[in-house]
């Protein structure tokens, strides 16, 4: 109490006078007069004072230490003066005075005593535990860290394994810590510790069997490394978790097309790509023999399934792919990888789809875009093509094709006329179209070369008709309105 604030009130100066003198006070110390007095309030005070006091980091910046087996190393307590294996530092909050306190005095110290003896409980208790460590670290070296960090080899694999794989060790691992936390909390004995022996060597032996597994998964084609599960969680975090448990609940710890689509890592994509490409390239085989027949004109158009040509990918394009058809050349379809996969992917993945549907070729084109201008140059121009075969006399002609302005525009023949001294004079007209529009509209009807539908579109759906003169006009108009934009 002589520490404590609340004992300088003038009220009890009386009794801080003698405890001020520094020695130990029996009741029958205490003045006849102040007695009765000490009785009535003693239990207060100590309640009042104690209340001042709480607990503080001591030199070692801890609220409480354990200074050891050594008695020589043992530190007094600041208030009785015996040396302590457990001591407890203490501050006044009104006066900053602080203490270091032995484990028995400090139990005088209200809410602090009930924390000051969880705390030596848990420092016996782990001094207790620190011993046993000692003596099996004897028996076991290097048992702490194995155990410890016994989930640390699954983390560091380069490929990510399925639950599966890896169920067995993870087992190992759960009964090699409670084995190791039995020991250390109740002793030693050697059935124990021989338990705990066996439980490592048999996690050894499951380390090398995963082992040999990667080296076979690395020869397969759609693993998942760590470098592209750490590029995930990075770039799509959204998907991170899904295609974590794609391979967790996996039989082989391979990507699945259930989870494909989402991936968007570059090399998973190339990857992709190429053994698309390949499994393309069989399976066009008869396509392309129609296809070549139709070229000259050996076939009708209706005779080809146009719609059935696997397209091939020429490029990966920061999570988009670019393809094209041999059936339309030059034209560069982009369509983001996620829908490519999602469509296409059947083909590469094992799955219970086999064969292509007669809509997903047109839906890949219907939901792609054009890749350039040149692109867009090569839609048309097919579209020319497909009506020079479709009607003798190449009537409609790409002619102009303006992307800031959004038009394409097609010369159409109307007629001929003959003077009298034998010179021709061809009569056209040009039809403008709306580009973006008319792409939307029309791909999937170029993709399966049906030149009926294509013709009606090419003469019902412009937006303007110019004469020769007229139209000559319009794009000098046009080009000067360029000028002076400039």
């Amino acid at each position: 109490m002589i520490y404590s604030d609340y004992l300088k009130n003038p009220s009890f100066m009386w009794l801080y006078s003698i405890l001020k003198a520094g020695k130990a006070m029996a009741f029958e110390e205490v003045p006849d007069e102040k007695r009765e007095l000490f009785s009535d309030i003693i239990q207060d005070l100590l309640v009042k004072c104690s209340d001042e006091w709480i607990q503080t980091k001591g030199p070692n910046n801890q609220y409480q230490e354990d200074m050891g087996e050594s008695k020589e190393k043992w530190k007094r307590c600041s208030l009785c003066n015996e040396p302590n294996k457990y001591i407890f530092y203490i501050e006044n909050t009104l006066n900053k005075c602080k203490l270091n306190v032995g484990s028995e005095c400090i139990t005088e110290f209200g809410s602090i005593a009930g924390t000051a003896k969880k705390s030596k409980s848990y420092m016996q208790r782990n001094s207790q535990r620190s011993r046993r460590l000692q003596a099996l670290l004897e028996a076991i070296p290097k048992v702490r860290s194995t155990v410890e960090n016994w989930h640390h080899f699954i983390e560091n694999l380069l490929i990510l394994l399925s639950e599966q794989e890896t169920m067995h060790y993870e087992e190992l691992g759960v009964e090699a810590n409670k084995s190791f936390e039995k020991i250390l909390n109740k002793g030693l004995n050697e059935n124990d510790v021989n338990h705990l022996k066996k439980i490592i060597s048999s996690g050894k032996l499951e380390q090398r069997k995963i082992l040999n597994r990667i080296e076979l998964l690395k020869k397969q084609d759609f693993i998942l490394t760590k470098q592209q599960a750490d590029w995930i969680r990075s770039h799509q975090p959204e998907n991170f978790q899904t295609v974590l448990d794609c391979i967790k609940y996996s039989q082989d710890s391979q990507i699945t097309l259930s989870c494909a689509h989402l991936i968007s890592e570059k090399s998973f994509l190339e990857f992709f790509a190429r053994k698309y490409n390949s499994v393309r390239a069989e399976k066009n085989v008869t396509f392309m023999q129609l296809y070549n027949d139709w070229q000259r004109n050996i076939v009708q158009s209706k005779d080809v399934p146009f719609e059935t040509e696997l397209p091939e990918i020429k490029q990966v394009n920061s999570g988009s792919y670019q393809f094209e058809f041999a059936s339309l050349q030059n034209i560069h379809f982009t369509l983001s990888c996620s829908k490519f996969i999602s469509k296409l992917g059947f083909l590469v993945f094992p799955n219970k789809k086999e064969n292509l549907d007669p809509s997903d070729i047109l839906q890949i084109v219907a939901e792609s875009s054009l890749a350039s201008y040149d692109s867009y140059d090569a839609f048309f121009y097919q579209i020319e093509s497909i009506m020079d075969r479709f009607e003798k006399g190449n009537r409609f002609n790409l002619y102009r094709l303006n992307m800031e302005r959004n038009y394409v525009d097609f010369r159409v023949f109307n007629s001929a006329k003959t003077d009298a001294e034998g010179n021709i004079t061809y009569i056209y007209s040009y039809n403008r179209y709306k580009l973006i529009e008319s792409y939307e509209k029309i791909r999937g009807i170029l993709l399966k070369k049906n030149a009926p539908l294509l013709l009606d579109f090419l003469e019902k759906d412009a937006t303007k008709t110019f004469t020769e003169y007229k139209y000559k006009i319009e794009i000098e108009e046009e080009l000067e309105l360029s000028k002076m934009n400039k």
